[in-house]
């Protein structure tokens, strides 16, 4: 009898040993997971220039501004489930999440509470550094923690909380050759968006009422689906200053607001609804309810 409850024993710490080794608590993504990822539609190099997700050790984070943690993750050979904590600015949530990888391929499931269930197929990106998304100056993170550099001009500064929003011009006076919108904290840009003579990307330029005494000065642009609206009010009755607004198709998937936001006149005379470069063209937001942002 003693002895059969000592085999009895072993065999149960061999399946806890059998259980632990595919159920782990580590807040760590698998290496094979790691890297940036893009939309597997059109042009991989294109579009790995700003990844939809960069997945890290420790953390993972999306185009927009949320970032994930793992809580619990269980899986082997390219697909897991995880538990996830995610957040930004405005809002915290928990989510289950599915990840399959075969080759370059990633597909995820995500269902919550707060975002229902989202689905995503996406290419892994062998192009750019797989800690963070492509940076075009080696400078420019720690210009992040200040403003637009010496030889640069200011066309957009704000601040909400720790995220720094910044769109800055070269030369320091129009007409300008290159225009960059920069979004992140001091120690990670999280995205970028370029336009210049060479990759024919464009800025676009509106404004328009918001209340009697209230007027909303905006600058947009597009990576792929997603419409990226950098907006500031000017009047006496705005509840904020501004902040950016991210829709995707037709549906908002985030409000960053900022408690300091303010375009300056070098790049667009609002008043004349005028454009000073031709890289910024005078175009409304397709149809956008920029308002969104500021609560109506």
């Amino acid at each position: 009898m003693q002895n059969s409850g000592y085999i009895k024993k072993i065999l149960f710490n061999v399946f806890l040993s059998s259980f632990f080794s595919c159920v782990s608590l580590a807040a760590d993504y698998p290496p094979e997971l790691q890297g940036p990822y893009a939309s597997s539609q059109g042009s991989l190099v294109e579009a790995c220039k700003h990844p939809a997700i960069v997945i890290g050790k420790a953390e993972r984070y999306n185009e927009v501004d949320a970032s994930c943690k793992i809580a619990k993750i269980s899986g082997s050979g390219g697909k897991y489930s995880m538990d996830e904590s995610c957040g930004r600015e405005d809002a915290r949530w928990s989510q289950k999440t599915i990840m399959e990888l075969k080759g370059q391929d990633l597909r995820i499931f995500e269902s919550s509470q707060y975002q229902g269930k989202n689905s995503a197929a996406l290419k892994k990106c062998p192009f750019i550094d797989h800690s963070k998304p492509e940076v075009n100056n080696k400078n420019t993170v720690d210009i992040m923690a200040q403003r637009c550099a010496a030889n640069e001009a200011t066309v957009f500064e704000g601040a909400a909380g720790k995220k720094i929003i910044l769109i800055c011009a070269i030369p320091k006076k129009p007409p300008f050759t290159k225009i960059e919108y920069r979004f992140g904290t001091a120690g990670k840009l999280e995205l970028n968006y370029v336009a210049d003579a060479s990759n024919n990307n464009k800025f676009y330029s509106t404004s328009e009422t918001y209340s009697p005494r209230a007027n909303l000065t905006s600058l947009w642009f597009k990576i792929g689906d997603t419409t990226y609206v950098v907006s500031q009010c000017m009047g006496g009755e705005c509840p904020i200053s501004g902040g950016i607004l991210v829709v995707k198709g037709k549906k908002i998937i985030a409000k960053v607001r900022a408690n300091e936001a303010m375009f300056s006149d070098v790049a667009v005379n609002f008043v004349k609804n005028q454009s000073l470069t031709p890289l910024i063209q005078m175009k409304d937001a397709e149809g956008l309810d920029v308002t969104a942002l500021y609560g109506k």
